[in-house]
């Protein structure tokens, strides 16, 4: 490796560029592609479950449905939930695509639910970045929802990928892992950009600039979505396989009872001296 200069390079956080007319040939990004990219991460919210059926749960303390991007999130609010419920009701998680829950909670593309929905990022990373992601300019107006704080640098980005992080832990493992130094790397609320912002630039900008954008799930949500996976196939198992044993079960008694209803005349004839005596 080539010598290191006196001065230390301090990272540039990616904040979104200034909207520009589409150029090069390269409309912007529309709304199903964008979705689409966002559907690499995993959300989860809660369902009743019955008969085998699945249904939103509305939490009990907002009224609504709830998405969460954070795994540990999610699982405080199942057990919440269940502690509202009484255990009258079974609660489940299930997981759904970033794209969708964010459409639902912000009523994109004609998508609409009868109740509220919230899309809620990890409560940690809130608490410890807050507004910082949103310019300062349009936070009041986005205080509806959110905020939904991403994590980009600039120097990740390479020529196949530009990656944006909702885990700051995450974007300091890639940071890292490329080589660089730990203390070259800004605190998160200076490489902090909301989801709404970034949404916004990706639908007014050149989108040769952010065909490259890619979503870097929470490695703790892969791993309750490949729990949640694993469960749900053994759940579908089990009960196939209760359909299985009744329809076998079902079938038998049936053709019993076609059987009885065959020999019901098959009584043996009566005795010649039984019908002497009558």
């Amino acid at each position: 490796m080539g010598k290191k200069s006196g001065h230390k390079a301090q990272a540039q956080p990616a904040p979104p560029p200034a909207p520009t007319p589409a150029k090069d040939g390269y409309p912007p990004m529309s709304m199903q592609e964008l979705l689409e990219k966002m559907n690499v991460v995993t959300t989860f919210n809660i369902t009743t479950v019955k008969g085998g059926k699945r249904d939103c749960f509305q939490m009990p303390k907002s009224g609504a449905i709830e998405f969460y991007a954070d795994a540990g999130d999610a699982l405080e609010a199942l057990q919440a939930a269940q502690a509202a419920a009484g255990g009258g009701v079974a609660l489940e998680l299930e997981a759904v695509p970033l794209g969708k829950a964010f459409s639902v909670a912000q009523g994109l593309m004609g998508l609409t639910t009868p109740v509220p929905t919230k899309l809620y990022f990890s409560r940690a990373v809130v608490a410890a970045v807050g507004e910082r992601g949103i310019p300062e300019a349009m936070r009041e107006d986005m205080r509806g929802a959110g905020p939904l704080p991403l994590f980009s640098v600039e120097e990740l980005k390479s020529p196949g990928a530009m990656p944006v992080y909702l885990s700051y832990e995450d974007l300091t493992a890639s940071w890292m892992r490329s080589g660089r130094p730990l203390e070259e790397l800004p605190p998160a609320p200076e490489v902090a950009i909301d989801l709404r912002v970034l949404a916004a630039s990706c639908l007014q900008d050149n989108q040769d600039y952010f065909k490259k954008l890619l979503f870097v799930a929470p490695r703790s949500s892969l791993r309750l979505y490949k729990e949640l996976a694993t469960r749900r196939e053994a759940s579908n198992a089990v009960r196939e396989n209760m359909i299985a044993a009744k329809a076998i079960v079902d079938a038998q008694l049936a053709d019993d009872a076609v059987s009885k209803a065959a020999h019901v005349d098959d009584a043996p004839p009566p005795l010649m001296s039984d019908v002497a005596a009558a």
